[in-house]
């Protein structure tokens, strides 16, 4: 009985042995391997450990080089397997800069836009002055308005050196189109601001200009320019013209002398020729030059002194070319003329009296002659230029 209690003892000894020797040796294996790794944290691994076969390789994604532009793609965790290699990562997306040939096209409109007011601005510059001598403006509003003109033409300028460094500025390879763009854009609402306030002042000076009758003379000029040759001297439009001459100069004829045909020509009033030649003017028609050939419309009959014959008043002629000066548009006529009174040839064809014949004369002798001045009116020329100034008005209003 004691002998087989000691073995059964003895084997459940034995097992718990076992069992506790198994616990000291896991604890064992724990401790040395926590002492190891604190071994490996403390000192670095001379020991190589055992090569891992290597991860299924992979082409590396292109570095992104636009600035700005997405992360490459992650590489695959160590261990993943892919049957085909990754396709490669698509280019950044590069935003489309808008076209230099627009912003190129916009700065040379702006360009001659610049330059257009800046000629319109000099123009209103001499305006201010004619104003002036014209007595439409003080001079202290005339300087006023000359300093106001200067500050835009100075802006002008301004904007003109702008574009040109825009302009100069396209041609670089690496120019951002769109902010030149841009610029220009900005620019082109500036100039039309000046240009805007340019055409205000040209409205209000040429306001001033109708007040004092000055435009009715432009007017004027222009409707004789239709039917005229014209040409400008400077800045002065109209300052010459050649036109064709067609007039009935009704006045008051002078003659100059002691002789039968004076005496007649100063014994009566009112005289009307018929004139046709070429005239010019200058000085924007306030004197004019006309040469020309003409013939006195009489009926009343002329008689001589000492002489019982009569002669019809188409018995007087004028075989010379006639010269005349206009005054003030033409409304003054000055001529000078060689007036005849000629005797007939004897052939009084159908009851005509230029075919009368003094017998004591030889035929188509000249009796007596006369230098004749004629300070006259120019109906015609009126008539011609009131019909042009109707016309120019329409085409004023119609605008």
């Amino acid at each position: 009985m004691p002998t087989r209690l000691t073995s059964n003892m003895c084997t459940r000894w034995c097992r718990a042995l076992a069992v506790m020797a198994g616990l000291g040796v896991a604890q064992g294996e724990r401790d040395a391997a926590a002492q190891a790794d604190a071994g490996d944290a403390a000192t670095p691994n001379t020991t190589p450990a055992p090569a891992a076969p290597p991860p299924p390789a992979t082409p590396s994604p292109p570095a992104s080089t636009a600035p700005g532009g997405p992360p490459p793609p992650a590489a695959p965790p160590p261990g993943a397997t892919s049957a085909s290699p990754a396709p490669p990562a698509a280019a950044p997306a590069v935003k489309a800069p808008v076209p230099a040939a627009l912003a190129a096209a916009e700065v040379s409109a702006v360009q001659k836009r610049v330059e257009s007011n800046q000629e319109l601005a000099n123009r209103l510059v001499t305006s201010v002055w004619t104003l002036k001598g014209k007595r439409a403006l003080s001079a202290l509003a005339a300087e006023q308005r000359e300093v106001q003109l200067n500050a835009w033409i100075s802006l002008l300028r301004e904007f003109q050196d702008a574009a040109t460094r825009i302009a100069a500025q396209l041609v670089k390879p690496d120019a951002d189109a769109k902010a030149l763009q841009q610029d220009a854009t900005a620019l082109t609402g500036q100039v039309a601001a000046a240009e805007k306030a340019l055409l205000a002042t040209e409205s209000e000076l040429r306001a001033l200009d109708k007040a004092t009758g000055w435009s009715l003379i432009g007017t004027l000029l222009d409707a004789r320019c239709a039917t005229a040759i014209c040409f400008s001297n400077g800045g002065t439009e109209n300052w010459l013209g050649i036109e064709p001459l067609v007039e009935l100069p009704i006045g008051k004829s002078f003659a100059i002398g002691h002789t039968s045909l004076s005496d007649w020509v100063n014994n009566h009033d009112l005289r009307v020729d018929l004139a046709a030649g070429v005239r010019v003017w200058f000085f924007r028609d306030v004197v004019s030059l006309s040469m020309y050939i003409s013939k006195p419309l009489s009926d009343a009959p002329v008689r001589l002194k000492g002489s019982p014959f009569v002669y019809p008043g188409t018995s007087i002629r004028r075989p010379y070319p006639g010269a005349a000066v206009g005054l003030f548009f033409d409304s003054i006529w000055i001529g000078i003329d060689r007036d005849e009174l000629r005797n007939g040839d004897g052939q009084d064809l159908q009851g005509q009296a230029s075919g009368a014949l003094n017998p004591f004369y030889p035929p188509n002798e000249v009796i007596s002659s006369a230098w004749t001045v004629t300070i006259a009116l120019q109906p015609v020329t009126a008539f011609r230029t009131a019909i042009g100034t109707a016309v120019q008005a329409t085409k004023g209003s119609a605008k």
